[in-house]
């Protein structure tokens, strides 16, 4: 669904690029994108973040699916200190896909 909405305006979508679920070019632009369904364990989920953080992205984003998944993503968020987590921006995917990133 996010590759429908990207691929018109000129982004080229990866899916599992360097590990990360989503990754969207368009010239010099680079969005990084990791989905959590709320199925992970935190140990993964903190991965996630982690290989985020790491990623060479202008955004970068975690998009929860469902209610379920944002709120154990932001209460993880809260618990951990990771330099330029700030970065992250955690949206949920329905939201994401009503206004994506220019």
């Amino acid at each position: 669904k996010i590759r429908e909405i990207f691929i018109p305006g000129g982004w080229f979508p990866f899916k599992e690029k360097s590990d990360i679920d989503l990754v969207i070019e368009k010239g010099d632009k680079v969005i990084a994108v990791e989905i959590e369904t709320g199925k992970n364990k935190p140990e993964q989920t903190r991965k996630n973040i982690e290989k985020l953080l790491k990623f060479n992205a202008g955004q970068k984003f975690i998009l929860p699916t469902n209610e379920i998944a944002l709120v154990k993503t932001k209460n993880l968020f809260s618990e951990i200190n990771l330099p330029g987590q700030e970065a992250i921006q955690i949206i949920p995917v329905k939201d994401f896909l009503k206004i994506p990133p220019a």
